[in-house]
């Protein structure tokens, strides 16, 4: 996935260790959000 192979390295976060959540809002719509829990770099 681009999120952890290439924004989240090259970024100033990490990831926070917690879940992450795929939200599908409706059958119809093709759209997907995908929650990724981050923090700052210390």
């Amino acid at each position: 996935m681009t999120a952890f192979t290439e924004w989240l390295p090259s970024s100033a976060y990490r990831h926070a260790h917690a879940p992450e959540l795929e939200v599908y809002p409706d059958r119809d719509d093709a759209r997907v959000e995908f929650w990724l829990p981050i923090e700052p770099v210390d």
